[in-house]
């Protein structure tokens, strides 16, 4: 290790509220403690669903037609945007069809076995986000998915709700961030629901929102698809002689 923290990035996609439920399950707020930022993939539907995940950290997303129900709303973008977090370049998006794919990206259609062997993903990718990305974050299939292939880290967080098209708890994912690497693991709900018990979420997201004051510092994200262009979370903590 070599000492420098890791930055948090909770990972979310296909909420699809109000239909699977007025706000996405609870436990997404256990599986994101600590995270330093969320960026949700779309398929949100509601500003609800982004008020709520802003209560643990601060939220970027992308929705195919987002003025339906995002006007003005500076967390969404329409369709793709490209974010810059710890020295990654981030491309965040709802339906990604990588070119060079007969199909989407699954468990069971990784870019390994079906992307053309001869061709180069970056170039591709490029074409997608008008950019050069390290990472990119994609939803619409409901498919948990982590690949790294040619040094591009691709994740998938599945839906929190519908799994596989399923009416089920599902998943989220974390990534773990430092300027010289990159990880992301999925993560099942399911493995929360105990925490539930006896009103014990309050107690989770109150630790949720300690342990972000605790270890909270400034985090440039230059964003590409907005006018946002620093990040400081918590916005209370401006001063550096505030303490806890």
């Amino acid at each position: 290790m070599n000492g420098v923290p890791n930055v948090l990035v909770g990972v979310i996609s296909d909420t699809h509220n109000p239909s699977v439920g007025t706000l996405p399950p609870p436990e997404v707020a256990i599986a994101f403690q600590g995270v330093d930022v969320i960026l949700h993939a779309g398929d949100i539907y509601t500003p609800d669903c982004l008020d709520w995940l802003e209560e643990i950290a601060p939220v970027y997303a992308v929705e195919l037609g987002a003025d339906a129900h995002f006007q003005e709303d500076p967390r969404v973008v329409n369709n793709a945007r490209v974010l810059q977090l710890e020295r990654h370049t981030i491309g965040l998006t709802h339906d990604l069809l990588v070119p060079g794919m007969p199909q989407e990206i699954t468990e069971f259609t990784p870019l390994s076995k079906h992307f053309p062997p001869d061709a180069d993903l970056a170039t591709a990718l490029g074409t997608v986000f008008d950019a050069d990305v390290d990472i990119v974050i994609f939803g619409h299939t409901h498919y948990a998915v982590v690949e790294e292939y040619q040094g591009i880290l691709m994740v998938n967080p599945g839906s929190t709700a519908l799994p596989k098209q399923l009416r089920r708890l599902g998943q989220v994912a974390i990534m773990e961030l430092q300027p010289d690497r990159k990880s992301a693991e999925i993560l099942e709900l399911s493995q929360f629901s105990s925490a539930l018990s006896v009103g014990r979420i309050s107690v989770a997201l109150n630790f949720a929102r300690s342990q972000v004051r605790r270890d909270a510092r400034q985090r440039t994200i230059k964003d590409t698809g907005s006018k946002l262009d620093l990040l400081l979370w918590p916005p209370f903590l401006e001063s550096p002689t505030l303490r806890l």
